[in-house]
């Protein structure tokens, strides 16, 4: 994989290397480092409104394909959990649907509709479990107007990103 330099001074842009647009390496070095690392868009129509809601949802289909997993608890709040169980992998919650807690088809295991891990069959007399480690991993979810936004592992922190766009769009009504 060849490398290349981007001045911070658009005067000197030069066309990048054609390996950038076919080359897997460059794909995932892309994923890694830029994908994982910003803030993108939920889709307003995937937000549940009804206590109880849980949306599977796959977080940049093609290109990170993270599955996540909308939810709204009794209190309102909305959560973005990963929907994928922190003792087997598996994933949680095929199709939107309802319900008090989230269970793992696999080994059972039970998580509250914010992601904290509540049980597991035959475990009930282990010694420190569950433990934070159990809960599923928790994204961050940011407003703006009636947008939504998540990111795996932001860089910015969502108002710094969002800042610029919020000053050059202040006249429209968001």
């Amino acid at each position: 994989m060849c490398t290349f330099d981007i001045d911070p001074d658009i005067r000197l842009a030069h066309t990048p290397p054609g390996a950038l647009y076919h080359d897997p390496r460059w794909f995932k070095a892309l994923v890694e480092r830029v994908h994982t690392r910003t803030w993108h868009g939920i889709p307003i129509g995937e937000l549940p409104s009804a206590p109880e809601a849980m949306l599977p949802w796959m977080l940049l289909p093609g290109c990170v394909d993270e599955p996540v997993l909308l939810t709204r608890t009794d209190d309102g709040a909305l959560h973005l959990l990963s929907n994928v169980c922190t003792h087997r992998g598996n994933v949680l919650v095929e199709r939107a649907c309802a319900g008090k807690s989230i269970r793992c088809a696999y080994h059972g295991r039970r998580f509250a509709l914010d992601g904290r891990m509540l049980s597991m069959p035959e475990f009930e007399q282990a010694l420190h479990f569950p433990r934070a480690s159990d809960d599923l991993p928790r994204l961050a979810v940011e407003r703006w107007g009636t947008l939504a936004f998540t990111s795996l592992s932001p860089a910015l922190a969502f108002a710094e990103r969002a800042e610029p766009g919020r000053e050059r769009l202040a006249f429209l009504p968001l």
